[in-house]
């Protein structure tokens, strides 16, 4: 059968590599593409309208009372910004001690080996955990810490009568083996620690106040709580947290330049911050609600708002602003705000325009993904399909005559079995370059399945589409495709189908039907022809 498929040819061939490109599919919606742009430019003027209207009527309200509403929104927002924050700072550390003191129930409060692993562990996946530990009334004790440039460090006390034994392990990740030193210089006593004396004190998990670190010597605090609250010997399990990320963070957090943030404690002592004296101690204890409160200081009206953080040791904190921050330039504001229309306008249009180009090719490749056969580069069966639906019902709607035409790849499966796969799929390639070439733009052209291709077109007589298909065949079996060593010449069978529009509304099912019955009669006549529905 090869032979019968395959020839030299000495003139006039064009050769095809696997690597031929095939085209994108041709514009299928340039109308709704236009109308698109359109639409865009249209939205970009009635937001540029919008931006010219809103920057007047501040032009023309702008006055001391909307500044210091504006100067009441802000505090408002660093105040929930900041415990929100703050609060899921310690949120994490707080579940991983309670997490912890479940884990040492399940494997057993006296097997430090695995504690140590449940730790490591624990510790690796909590950012803000600096620490995790359990701490037993004989005095051992069990300990992990980050180290700051990377890795973990534990210490492990064991107490066998009155022998006490300190050992120090370095481990460069969680995993990997440790270094043991024997220490013989310690005298850490967990018992005597902060969190040790709270949480037995409390009986159940208890915040401390900050206190310094024994290993690291930097301010903190930690959640501990005894593992049976019903047991006065009970272990205490407990995560330390360093305060310096959120002394950083007050420090740097304001609303203004010469504003400032503080957080106190339940006694009102500063744990962080630059404004502990502009904030009268009068007003530093919050309602539930947060409020603006307003008040003068060093000769200045301040306005700040106090917020309890929730899932803190009780704590609170503080953002306040001088209001002569927001009125200091109120005489040039208007100036200003003619200024920032001229650049807001100019900067819009720039990303409006950047905006659409950066939609537009994306929404085209989404679209060119969803529609396009990935192997031929044309439509592929359900974007062909639903096209071809719109356009015969149009015509059919206008009483105009719409042509579906079915080709068929003659002895495809021998080519299959000669060349491979990857042969076959050359073919479906070439002949799908060659039919989206030889079409008019505004015809349909899709690959309708396996190596069947369908062709909807209208706007001409019947001679003329006959006359339009035997010439897309022939640009097909004209030029033979180079597989392998051997210049192939690739036939097809095509049946075409007409809905004249005089009938009505006909399903395009209808006429598929009928071009693919006429195709079938090519196929037993022969082959390499075209068939006409009768």
């Amino acid at each position: 059968m090869l032979s019968r498929l395959s020839r030299r040819s000495t003139a006039g061939t064009t050769s095809l590599s696997g690597s031929t490109e095939i085209p994108a599919a041709r514009p299928i919606a340039d109308t709704g593409s236009r109308r698109m742009r359109l639409m865009f430019m249209g939205l970009l003027a009635v937001v540029q309208l919008i931006t010219l209207a809103v920057a007047s009527l501040t032009i023309g309200s702008a006055s001391k009372d909307v500044l210091r509403n504006r100067l009441s929104a802000d505090l408002l927002n660093a105040s929930r910004e900041s415990t929100a924050k703050i609060g899921s700072y310690l949120d994490g550390p707080h579940r991983l001690a309670e997490l912890l003191t479940d884990l040492s129930l399940t494997i057993g409060e006296n097997d430090d080996a695995q504690l140590e692993a449940a730790f490591l562990n624990a510790l690796e996946h909590t950012p803000h955990a600096t620490g995790a530990f359990i701490g037993r009334a004989d005095g051992s004790f069990v300990f992990v810490s980050k180290n700051p440039e990377g890795g973990f460090t534990t210490k492990i006390i064991t107490i066998n009568g009155s022998t006490r034994t300190v050992k120090r392990y370095l481990r460069p990740t969680s995993t990997a083996s440790a270094t043991v030193d024997l220490v013989t210089d310690d005298t850490y006593d967990p018992r005597t620690r902060p969190w040790f004396t709270l949480a037995t004190q409390e009986r159940g998990s208890a915040w401390t106040e900050p206190y310094e670190f024994a290993s690291s010597k930097k301010p903190g605090i930690t959640t501990a709580s005894m593992i049976d609250p019903n047991n006065p010997a009970s272990p205490v399990v407990g995560v330390d947290i360093e305060l310096s990320e959120i002394h950083e963070y007050v420090e740097t957090l304001r609303v203004s330049p010469k504003g400032s943030a503080v957080i106190v404690n339940r006694r009102s002592e500063r744990l962080g911050g630059a404004a502990r004296s502009l904030i009268p101690a009068e007003l530093a204890d919050p309602d539930d609600v947060p409020m603006v409160t307003r008040y003068r200081s060093n000769e200045q009206n301040m306005a700040m708002v106090v917020q309890r953080i929730a899932g803190s040791p009780g704590w609170r904190i503080a953002v306040a602003s001088p209001e002569s921050d927001y009125f200091a330039e109120s005489g040039r504001l208007q100036n200003r705000l003619l200024e920032a229309v001229l650049i807001s306008g100019i900067v819009t249009a720039l990303l409006a325009a950047a905006l659409y180009w950066v939609l537009k090719h994306r929404v085209e490749s989404i679209a060119q993904k969803a529609n396009v056969d990935k192997l031929t580069g044309i439509l592929n069966r359900a974007r062909m399909l639903e096209l071809a639906e719109r356009r015969l019902a149009r015509n059919q709607r206008a009483g105009a005559p719409t042509f579906v035409c079915l080709f068929d790849i003659d002895y495809y499966k021998d080519i299959n079995d000669s060349f491979g796969h990857g042969g076959g799929d050359q073919v479906l390639q070439a002949i799908s370059h060659r039919l989206a070439h030889t079409t008019r733009s505004n015809d349909l052209v899709g690959r309708y399945g396996g190596d069947e291709f369908l062709v909807v077109f209208d706007g001409v007589d019947q001679a003329t589409a006959e006359s339009m298909i035997e010439r897309l065949r022939h640009g097909i079996s004209d030029e033979p495709i180079e597989l392998g060593d051997k210049l192939v010449v690739i036939t097809t069978s095509a049946g075409l189908a007409v809905s004249t529009g005089r009938d009505g509304l006909v399903p395009l099912h209808d006429v598929v039907s009928e071009a693919d019955r006429a195709l079938y009669e090519a196929k037993q006549g022969g082959r390499n022809k075209l068939v006409t529905a009768r």
